[in-house]
């Protein structure tokens, strides 16, 4: 059997192969019959070709296990491995590769033709990605409210590893037996892009003390200011690209979402703000940002200086 998961999305293929890891040590307890061959570290063609079909005096069947092998090898190997992938073999062969494939690679369509099973594991992002969230706090007997799996998205984003993290501790140390915002406000440790997004949303309310106590906070926790400026940057990019449309008189959220990639969650917030901060004022504030980024470039200022000028002159 021959098995080929792929994506840019990585967990979801790490888990599927970790379960069949798992499966077959349950059967197999010492291990053998496991062969695992990561091209990342090395990629020996001759010894996985040898593996096809090698009798195992431990296990009747091997579960071989083959990771990133696109991304080190050519033509003329990956040949090599479909001739030999050819002879009857009662092992479980599963082929893992982590990112982006080489469609047109004579192994990928080979494998999309002749494997049993072919699942490319895509970023999820919307309706997709609250999904997902909901069904792992299900699967652990657990709820979780609308507004909190927005606010989940808001501080982690869609990188499923971390979220993965986050749930656990949620439900974990949630009180009730339903996750609202406000655990997510005080047990999930988000990004530096959550402060970032509530740092923002304090200067559009004229609210530069909080805006100051938020950055503080960042900076104790020791988030690099340098990646804080960053994100501040963008937040304010993601403003004047909000702000841009809605000047075209369109302010549905989802048309926005979808127009400029982003999770509507993050467009409806969006929104607010660039309403209350107007089109000029949020101009004003990306102009002095090239103007500090320029500065911090040239050694002309300190970043840290540079973040509470940008809050104060906001």
């Amino acid at each position: 059997m021959i098995l080929f998961f792929y994506g840019e999305e990585t967990y979801q293929s790490s888990q599927n192969v970790a379960q069949l890891k798992k499966s077959f040590l349950a059967k197999n307890p010492t291990g053998g019959g496991l062969v695992v061959f990561d091209c990342e570290e090395m990629c020996n063609i001759m010894q996985i070709t040898q593996s096809f079909g090698e009798q195992n005096l431990f296990a009747q069947k091997k579960l071989i296990i083959i990771k990133n092998i696109f991304s080190y090898t050519k033509v003329p190997e990956q040949n090599q491995i479909i001739d030999a992938l050819q002879s009857d073999t009662d092992d479980v062969i599963v082929f893992f590769e982590e990112g982006k494939v080489r469609k047109n690679a004579s192994l990928f369509k080979w494998l999309q033709n002749n494997a049993q099973k072919v699942q490319e594991s895509l970023i999820l992002e919307g309706y997709a990605l609250e999904k997902w969230i909901i069904n792992i706090v299900k699967d652990n007997n657990k709820n979780i409210t609308s507004d909190a799996v927005k606010e989940l998205i808001l501080f982690v984003g869609n990188d499923l590893w971390q979220l993965t993290q986050e749930i656990e501790k949620l439900i974990c140390h949630a009180i009730g037996e339903e996750i609202v915002v406000g655990d997510v406000h005080s047990i999930v440790h988000g990004r530096v892009d959550a402060d970032m997004f509530q740092m923002i949303e304090a200067i559009s309310l004229s609210d530069k003390s909080t805006a100051l106590f938020l950055l503080k906070k960042q900076l104790a926790s020791g988030d690099d200011p340098f990646h804080i400026f960053s994100m501040y940057a963008y937040q304010v990019r993601i403003l004047l690209k909000v702000g841009g449309i809605l000047q075209d008189n369109i302010s549905d959220k989802n048309v926005i979402a979808k127009a400029l990639k982003l999770h509507p969650f993050v467009v409806q917030k969006s929104i607010g703000m660039s309403q209350r901060l107007s089109y000029k004022k949020i101009m004003g504030m990306h102009k002095s940002l090239v103007v500090f980024d320029y500065d911090i470039k040239q050694s002309n200022r300190d970043v840290k200086s540079v973040l509470d000028l940008f809050i104060i002159n906001a």
